[in-house]
């Protein structure tokens, strides 16, 4: 199976990583702060270590790993695109944004750590 595939696959349960996060620190009524960070770091978590497993195991470049960044962000595009039709644009703002940019961030962390392992031990291989 392709990497692309594989990563939208991988990208599917990822606004359920950032809904588990952010739950720790729902507040009635209102999304507080904490819980957007906590709903954030657990998405950045998900992504980052799928992305760097993703990646390691395909021994891909990091120019090469783009598409399976953006892959793994297509559903949250999705997610996001819902979230615009129903529901107000202030939790649009709140949840929505910071979620597909934090999923970004997350995947592409994920990458570079990937690429950057996989050099270091081909470098490593090569010295020794």
């Amino acid at each position: 199976m392709s990497k692309v595939p594989q990563s939208i696959l991988l990208g599917m349960p990822s606004f359920i990583a950032f809904i588990l996060g952010a739950e720790l620190f729902e507040t009635r009524g209102s999304t507080s702060i904490r819980e957007v960070l906590a709903g954030s770091l657990a998405l950045v978590l998900y992504q980052a270590i799928c992305q760097f497993f993703l990646i390691r195991k395909g021994n891909l470049r990091l120019r090469a790993c783009w598409p399976t960044v953006a892959g793994m962000n297509v559903p949250l595009i999705f997610i996001l695109l819902i979230v615009v039709v129903a529901e107000k644009r202030s939790v649009v703002w709140s949840q929505g944004v910071p979620m597909l940019l934090v999923g970004f961030i997350g995947a592409f962390i994920g990458a570079v750590l990937a690429t950057w392992k996989t050099k270091q031990v081909e470098d490593h291989g090569a010295l020794g």
